[in-house]
């Protein structure tokens, strides 16, 4: 997995949930990944901080999919079912499984970048 590191005082946000980090916080050009190639991304002193998908052509340079350095599956089908399957629970919750509805909202799932919409 590429492993790309955060320059000086970023993580900050990340760390308190913020699921982004654009191209000018990374230490590094992303310029070297592939369009959503997975990414485990650190602090300036090497720290674990996320893990998710990059994007080397975007200012948003890299999404976060987890920031729980335990979870081990990130990425695997087992995730996104877990992850889509809690979305799911939550608009069943709602009763908004009789009509068109919007199953997965993103970054709220935590699943920056995909929308779902069930008709």
């Amino acid at each position: 997995m590429r492993v790309w590191t955060l320059r000086r005082a970023v993580e900050g946000a990340l760390r308190q949930g913020y699921p982004w980090v654009f191209s000018n916080q990374l230490a590094h050009s992303p310029k070297e990944a592939q369009p959503g190639e997975a990414v485990e991304l650190r602090d300036f002193a090497g720290r674990w901080v996320a893990q998710g998908y990059g994007h080397p052509h975007s200012l948003i340079s890299f999404r976060a999919l987890s920031l729980d350095e335990r979870e081990s599956d990130v990425g695997s089908t087992t995730f996104f079912l877990r992850k889509l399957g809690r979305a799911s629970a939550v608009r069943l919750g709602l009763g908004m499984d009789a009509h068109s509805h919007r199953l997965c909202f993103a970054e709220a799932d935590g699943l920056p970048g995909l929308i779902i919409d069930r008709y």
